[in-house]
């Protein structure tokens, strides 16, 4: 599919949440921009997929109010529908409502495994700058201490519920860091319907400046100047 030259100001590729963030600022600005994604929705990692006749939510669950996303949206003008929990996260074992945001850390893991203290000790290491390379991943850094398989599901349920991303992927530098700073956990929003609203949502400013094509895979471009 062409898209005349003459017409597009910027192309974004990618209509995940950062492409579509981008996207928006740069029409609310005024350019004409094109966003591209080769899957057939909107989101990217944040997404809804319907699966027998149900709307099911992948990859991140959560965004953190305050920051740039939710700036984003009250920038450009567009409604951003989310509802924040109370507690923020918590957890269901043996009975026992346990709520991480409020020091729960210690309790969880010690429900679940016996080198609970090890890992609590690192997070107090963390907490004093004392991070892990920034190459090894949270998985990495988690053999290192368990291989308790309901500590590691865990610890993957964070990293795509939080970053949207995999344990194997998330540096365990930034896991730590976000972890353990004092606003973790008791600033986060849900999204109040399918992710798909809220993705149209901040896309109606960018269709009187611009469009989305999707299922169009990003090929090779060639960028030509005026002479």
């Amino acid at each position: 599919m062409r898209v005349d030259a003459h017409k597009v100001d910027a192309v974004v590729i990618g209509a995940g949440a950062g492409g579509l963030c981008a996207a928006a600022r740069l029409a609310h600005g005024g350019l004409h921009t094109l966003v591209v994604d080769d899957k057939n929705r909107l989101g990217g990692r944040a997404s809804t997929e319907e699966i027998d006749g149900f709307k099911v939510n992948i990859g991140a669950i959560a965004i953190e109010f305050g920051g740039v996303f939710e700036e984003t949206f009250h920038t450009v003008g567009a409604p951003l529908d989310i509802r924040a929990p109370e507690p923020a996260s918590s957890f269901f074992i043996d009975g026992k409502v346990i709520d991480v945001g409020r020091g729960g850390w210690s309790l969880l893991l010690g429900q679940l495994t016996k080198q609970a203290s090890r890992i609590l000790e690192k997070f107090a290491d963390a907490r004093s700058g004392n991070l892990p390379d920034g190459r090894q991943s949270t998985e990495d850094w988690l053999k290192g201490y368990t291989s308790n398989a309901t500590v590691h599901a865990l610890f993957r349920n964070l990293c795509a519920a939080i970053f949207a991303c995999n344990a194997a992927e998330l540096p365990a530098r930034a896991f730590l860091t976000y972890f353990t700073s004092k606003g973790a956990f008791k600033r986060l929003g849900l999204f109040a319907r399918a992710r798909t609203g809220v993705w149209s949502s901040i896309g109606l400013p960018r269709q009187r400046a611009g469009d989305i094509r999707l299922r169009i895979p990003a090929k090779p471009m060639h960028a030509a100047t005026d002479t």
